[in-house]
């Protein structure tokens, strides 16, 4: 059948459907090209607006279908208008953004807006995206005050996703992190359906009155809804169905309101949430911690813990020992709370832990998810390797953790010693990538020895992708530099390290797809033995690994 033919079969057999099917692939249709982001019609049309201009029949099915014109605004004033009548008394999605470049009210009149602001009633989701600064012309600040006013006037009944972003012409500077403060919204009424919240950059009074118990997501970016922890507690406990749980605050909790003393009325892990299968905060050390303590999750749930202190290194060091010592013995007790009887039950621990710049991780291969990822502060004080080993100490004793079979030593390494891994008794391989060897070889050398207490059932160490034919080896971060002889010198500690363990675990160094030096293969395995030096050239795995909040791949 020739291409013209199938196509004009193709064409009838659509035209048989009835109205109800056609009217459900057009609904599909705008699904799929919204989620890609094709709009195939020209600027400033309705996303499928081009469905009806094929035939009589297809235009009277798309106009009646109110969903393919529900996204307001559009780029031009006659779209809009044109959408307004057409999705008349159905739901609608609503984007108020007023960004220099992306103004939607430069291009509409005082009438058509009034006209979209009256649709909040009708809104199933409603995305603000607001420009505020100093820098920001006055147009845009007055639009934005607009928008505003709307939320406030408007009930919204039906909302079950609701966005409010605030982009500050220097909100890039930490700062300057001090969230803008929003009225109570929607009239003070709550939207009983409002299920996901995204909020940026902005601060709601407490207690708030636009949250449902319905809430499943929570993402809080640089934005404020409760300023210490009973308040944080307190709204936690109407929220009993929340999924997914993000917050986001880098610096000193007081550039943004926050105080992260401890609760003097509630108990350790008080707030129950069953259903919670991600937590993930990136704050200052002391929030973080803190804040994870308060609450009770399934231990299988993805958590994630990182630490951004703020840029005045004096923030984060000045624990008493006193405070450090409960600090840490607090967090400690949840994340043993957390993760008690977890082994037990399920049977497994976690296989690998990936050892990255100031974190520890480990992404589940059955789930492609990160399980959990643990972060360091990273401060720069006299006494910062107090809290440097106070919180390796924490982490690398969980059972879960301090069980592991392999070890995986990313490029950017940093923060956890060999002395704090060594926490993790059961180690039988340890990985290490690229720069990490640079890293390992010049922390050896400065006396984090490995010792016959590290590692003591470990049986092979793979090399991977590091680099031997250079005379000398410089990291990638240009931190120190390694001498001449720096391969013999690992090779003599790891013979040491073998001779000193003992007993019948016999220690095997692969190296896979490395460059090597003319001598090295001699070098180690005069030093360990022939029968215990290989090569490969097997694929690196593309292991992932936590760096500040992210699944890196």
């Amino acid at each position: 059948m020739s291409f013209d033919l199938a196509s004009s079969s193709a064409s009838a057999q659509i035209n048989r459907l009835p109205n109800e099917l056609l009217a459900e692939i057009f609904v599909r249709t705008h699904d799929i090209l919204s989620f890609y982001g094709d709009n195939p019609t020209y600027e400033g049309a309705a996303l499928c607006a081009f469905l009806s201009h094929v035939c009589r029949r297809w235009r009277s099915v798309a106009i009646s279908c109110q969903y393919l014109w529900a996204s307001l605004p559009c780029k031009t004033e006659k779209w809009t208008k044109a959408c307004l009548a057409r999705a008349h008394s159905g739901p609608v999605a609503l984007q108020f953004y007023t960004l220099p470049e992306d103004d939607f009210m430069a291009s509409l009149s005082r009438e058509t807006c009034n006209h979209l602001f009256d649709t909040i009633p009708r809104a199933i989701s409603l995305d603000a995206w607001l420009q505020l600064g100093e820098a920001v012309p006055a147009g845009i600040l007055a639009h934005t005050d607009e928008v505003l006013r709307a939320l406030l006037e408007h009930e919204a009944p039906l909302l079950e996703d609701l966005t409010i972003r605030f982009e500050e012409d220097n909100f890039e500077e930490e700062e300057s992190n001090e969230p803008h403060i929003l009225p109570s919204l929607f009239l003070e009424k709550t939207p009983s359906k409002l299920q996901h919240v995204y909020l940026e950059g902005c601060a709601l009074p407490f207690p708030q009155t636009i949250f449902s118990a319905a809430l499943t997501t929570l993402k809080l970016d640089f934005a404020r809804i409760w300023t210490n922890m009973d308040q944080m507690v307190e709204f936690m406990r109407t929220v009993p169905l929340l999924k997914d749980f993000e917050y986001e605050n880098y610096g000193d909790p007081a550039s943004y309101g926050f105080d992260p003393a401890l609760s003097r009325v509630q108990p350790l892990r008080c707030v129950t949430l069953a259903h919670l299968r991600r937590c993930h905060v990136q704050a200052a050390f002391v929030v973080g911690i803190r804040m994870f303590s308060y609450l009770a999750f399934p231990p299988d749930a993805s958590l994630c813990l990182s630490a951004y202190e703020a840029r005045d290194t004096s923030y984060g060091q000045h624990y008493t020992d006193i405070e450090l010592e409960g600090l840490i013995a607090f967090g400690s007790k949840a994340l043993r709370a957390h993760y008690a009887g977890y082994m037990e039950r399920t049977g497994r621990h976690y296989d690998s832990i990936e050892v990255g710049r100031n974190t520890l991780s480990h992404v589940s291969e059955s789930r492609d998810e990160l399980e959990f990822g643990f972060g360091m502060p990273e401060v720069d004080a006299p006494d910062a390797h107090r809290l440097r080993a106070a919180v390796a100490a924490m982490y690398l004793t969980i059972p879960v953790i301090a069980h592991t079979k392999m070890l995986v030593l990313h490029e950017d390494w940093e923060g956890f010693t060999l002395r704090d891994l060594s926490y993790c008794k059961n180690v039988e391989r340890l990985h290490i990538k690229g720069n990490a060897l640079a890293i390992f070889a010049k922390a050896l050398s400065e006396g984090d020895m490995l010792d016959s207490a590290s590692f003591p059932v470990c049986s092979e160490i793979i090399i991977g992708a590091a680099d031997f034919s250079l005379p000398t080896r410089e990291d990638a971060h240009s931190r120190f530099r390694l001498q001449p002889d720096w391969e013999l010198q690992l090779a003599e500690t790891l013979q040491r390290y073998q001779t000193n363990r003992g007993g019948e675990c016999t220690l095997k160094i692969v190296f896979n797809q490395c460059k090597l030096g003319p001598r090295t293969m001699e070098t180690f395995q005069t030093a360990l033995g022939a029968d215990r030096v290989h090569t490969t050239d097997q694929k690196e795995d593309n292991l992932r690994y936590f760096e500040g909040g992210f699944v890196l791949i």
